[in-house]
């Protein structure tokens, strides 16, 4: 990117609350990465939905604004629960919301200081 363009992104500032602020994207992203994960599954029964832990755990994770890293927990849940990882159900529990929590949003990393910084230093 040469400083031309940077300059140009530069120009508008855009506040959006953080994703563990927005329920109802919180709730979008959820369901429609789980129907996509499960529209391809024709020979045995994907998980509808996750449980109310699950649910309790994802609500309560900061995600640092990144849509990415719920998607990766969900696909990450999705596979362990169907694949027998944890116990098989219909619905994804917390054990695997929170194994793909630790996997794709681990409570120390290097980006997470970054992402505070710009936060904190915002006007």
């Amino acid at each position: 990117m040469n400083i031309d363009e940077f300059t140009r992104l530069g120009a508008a500032t855009l506040q959006v609350p953080e994703l563990c602020e927005r329920e109802e994207d919180l709730i979008a992203v959820t369901a429609t990465t789980l129907a996509r994960l499960a529209a391809p599954c024709t020979t045995w029964d994907p998980p509808t939905g996750v449980d109310p832990a699950a649910w309790h755990r994802i609500r309560s994770c900061r995600w640092h604004g990144n849509v990415r890293a719920l998607i990766r927990t969900l696909e990450a849940a999705f596979v362990e629960t169907t694949t027998g990882g944890t116990s098989r159900s219909d619905l994804i529990d917390d054990v695997a919301i929170g194994r793909g929590i630790a996997l794709w949003e681990p409570k120390e990393h290097h980006s997470h200081a970054i992402y505070a910084s710009s936060v904190d230093s915002s006007p």
